[in-house]
């Protein structure tokens, strides 16, 4: 049984659901630890003397109840240290010792834990999703606004609290909930009172450590704007995220007096698309570099007002580590038998617990470089080494002028001597993929339109109702092949164009094929008409042929000519006819024969006249 005579028994004081324990449980207290850390839940954990199992079957310790924890000196003002609700109950029957029940519970940080989500995001700032975050979980939200607009996110299969450590992460947050409240903010120094410790009388145990290694001036997160077409460099050369102590100075100007030269860590794998994403994500991670420059761990005697998130000012200890530290982490400790201490520890924006370590969204979880689907610039296709469809490509996101090696093409079929053979140009943005991660196996698995480079084609005809209408070949040159599913009233069809608007249309509508020269000289073969036409441009000569009635038609608004150099002979089983309202001329400068095996009549409504130099008749 905990002695009830310890004058630092009632350092502690609880409340359930808004009202003070019981006294007789509050006598029975053997030990609390409150654990308070930034972006992990804070933990308060209650052991309970029961030797008659009394408080293991009381109503007031159940889950979901509200629990609040308030320390201080006995007699003197009391903070507020934890405000969270119980999770869950546990009995500790020792062979030597009394039955306890120990008592575990969260802050409200906690329920966002709790399922998996798929959702998506449309047009908002990450600060907007955290005040959804925290609606959907029964929240109140304290959020310093995050730019840019967000045209589209997905939570993909997430809990909110992994999502929410993302997106605290990519726009250089931090979050914690202070009672029902979601805070999600810039870790920025205090403008509160700091708690001031000296060692030697306020501050029982420091120790501070300093480490120039990985420390950089400068950060720089390269990316892919597919709207301009061009790369994005974000930059970020000052911080303010170490203790603010004698020093005097941040980790990477420490470092470049240290060793010489101006060091630059720099990011490739960021999915940035904006210059004001590549400039966040750039000081974030600037941060969370220069956080590790100084780190520091403490024990005091019990101060409530140390929490996570607050700032401690340390003296006594010479200039170099005297000064103010952002507390990152601290534990509240009271035991009946050794009463109440608070350790603390300063690890800035960098995780140093195992729970916070595997729910980093640090640089190091995405896959390593090269590992992913990539953004290319074509830079050469003459691979006069091996005749396969082998491209340069250089990465923008990656640098600027360095070239990649060979890869192949990858294409919708491809066999000996056959397949689809699309190159793509000098330029042409495209879509790349490597063998196991290995950035020198690359293949070039598609090609990329962007703000610059468009469609062959505007969207609005290709895409009615909801539904592809249109499909699109087009050259550089400017031929194209067009295959349309019934986008307008002319469809369906297929349509073959080249650049001098030469043209051959196969009309699956009327079911004809309509082919056309620049000048517009054309050849038609419809099933409506069944008949094939031949015509000119100006359509004063035509020739059709009616395919039903096995008939042939020659028009003509001018000359008809016919021009052979060897004979022009014509045979009609049905009969010949030669009919004009004008002059009719028939002449040979040879023999000249007028023959028939029947009748023949000569005959004219004029003079008939009969010319020769010698006329025989019969």
């Amino acid at each position: 049984m905990p002695n009830s005579e310890q004058t630092l028994l009632y350092v502690f004081a609880f409340k359930i659901d808004g009202a003070d324990i019981p006294q007789e449980m509050m006598d029975n207290v053997l030990e609390c630890l409150v654990d308070q850390s930034i972006n992990i839940p804070d933990l308060c954990t209650v052991r309970i003397a029961d030797e008659r199992f009394e408080f293991l079957d009381s109503s007031l310790l159940a889950a979901g109840k509200r629990l609040e924890v308030s320390a201080g000196e006995q007699g003197g003002t009391m903070t507020k240290i934890f405000d969270g609700e119980i999770v869950g109950l546990e009995v500790d029957m020792s062979a030597h010792g009394t039955p306890c029940v120990v008592v575990r519970a969260y802050n409200k940080l906690h329920r966002l834990h709790r399922g998996r989500v798929r959702k998506t995001y449309v047009d908002v700032t990450l600060s907007d999703i955290a005040q959804q975050i925290a609606s959907r979980n029964g929240l109140s939200a304290e959020v310093e606004s995050t730019s840019p607009v967000h045209k589209w996110i997905i939570q993909n299969n997430q809990t909110d609290f992994e999502f929410l450590v993302q997106i605290a992460f990519e726009s250089g947050h931090e979050f914690a909930v202070d009672g029902s409240k979601l805070l999600f903010k810039k870790a920025v120094p205090s403008s509160g009172p700091t708690i001031e410790l000296s060692w030697g009388q306020t501050l029982a145990d420091f120790r501070p450590r300093l480490t120039a290694v990985e420390q950089v001036k400068k950060v720089t997160v390269r990316g892919w704007d597919p709207t301009r077409k061009e790369a994005i460099l974000g930059q970020a050369t000052s911080t303010t995220t170490h203790p603010r102590v004698g020093l005097g100075k941040d980790g990477g100007t420490y470092a470049e007096q240290a060793f010489g030269g101006q060091k630059e860590f720099s990011v490739v794998t960021a999915p940035v698309t904006t210059q004001p994403e590549a400039d966040t994500r750039a000081k974030s991670i600037l941060d969370e570099i220069n956080g590790s420059f100084i780190e520091a761990s403490g024990l005091c005697d019990g101060r409530a007002e140390i929490k996570a998130g607050g700032y401690v000012k340390i003296t006594n200890i010479g200039q170099r580590f005297s000064g103010e530290y952002y507390v990152t982490h601290a534990t509240h400790v009271y035991t009946a038998g050794e009463g109440y201490t608070t350790r603390f520890t300063v690890t800035g924006k960098r995780p140093s617990s195992l729970v916070a370590l595997l729910d980093s969204t640090s640089e190091e979880r995405h896959a390593p470089l090269g590992g992913n689907v990539v953004i290319g610039i074509v830079t050469d296709v003459r691979d006069t080494e091996q005749d396969y469809g082998h491209v340069k490509v250089k990465f923008p996101w990656l640098h600027e002028t360095e070239n990649s090696h060979w890869m192949r093409l990858a294409a919708p079929m491809a066999g000996p001597e056959r397949g689809m053979y699309f190159m793509p140009e000098v330029n042409d943005e495209v879509l790349v993929a490597f063998e196991h991660g290995d950035m020198r196996r690359g293949y070039i698995i598609g090609a990329l339109w962007n703000g610059r480079d468009k469609p062959p084609r505007p969207i609005g005809e290709v895409v009615k109702d909801g539904a592809v209408k249109k499909r699109i070949i087009k050259t550089t040159y400017g031929h194209i092949l067009e295959f349309d599913d019934g986008s307008d009233p002319s469809g369906p069809y297929i349509h073959v164009t080249t650049r001098n608007s030469n043209q051959i249309k196969i009309d699956d509508k009327d079911n004809k094929i309509h082919a056309a020269t620049q000048k517009g000289h054309c050849i038609t073969i419809d099933d409506a008409s069944n008949s094939i036409t031949v015509k000119n441009s100006a359509g004063t000569a035509k020739v059709t042929i009616d395919c039903g009635g096995a008939s042939m038609k020659f028009e003509c608004t001018g000359d008809f000519v016919v021009d052979t150099k060897g004979q022009f002979k014509v045979d009609a089983a049905a009969g010949v006819q030669v009919k004009t309202p004008a002059t009719m001329n028939l002449e040979a400068t040879g023999t000249g024969t007028l023959k028939s095996t029947g009748p023949l009549t000569v005959q004219s409504s004029a003079i008939l006249t009969v010319q020769g130099s010698l006329v025989k008749i019969n």
